[in-house]
């Protein structure tokens, strides 16, 4: 395969994702009828055990540190907040794409957050 054509295919490979950023940068995108309710609440000592058995940890001493005592408590206390009676999230898929995006976005961890972003995503 010349680079041409294989350049053009990863593109055609990523076109999909790169659209739906597009169509979600300019919010339209809809959410899907079918979503869980949520009847499970997650807690911060889960989060801290699935932290603590990722074998990242046995090759770092900064892996999975909270870079402020009660960040990342923080931030799943969020995903669970309420207004006028309604939860903010009110799906398993919200809260946990949620979840996601705050954990990368406030950095909590001095090293590894994407990884355990990641990783409390799909728990």
């Amino acid at each position: 395969m010349l680079k041409k054509e294989k350049d053009f295919s990863v593109i055609q490979e990523y076109t999909k994702a790169l659209e739906l950023l597009d169509n979600y940068d300019h919010q339209r995108v809809t959410k899907p009828d079918v979503l869980k309710k949520d009847t499970y609440q997650l807690t911060y000592e889960e989060c801290r055990e699935l932290i603590a058995s990722m074998s990242f940890g046995s090759s770092s001493t900064i892996f999975g540190r909270e870079k402020s005592e009660g960040v990342l408590k923080g931030i799943i206390d969020s995903v669970y907040q309420s207004a006028f009676g309604e939860d903010a999230y009110p799906s398993v898929e919200e809260k946990a794409a949620n979840l996601l995006y705050f954990i990368v976005k406030d950095h909590p961890f001095i090293d590894g957050c994407k990884r355990i972003a990641a990783s409390i995503f799909i728990y």
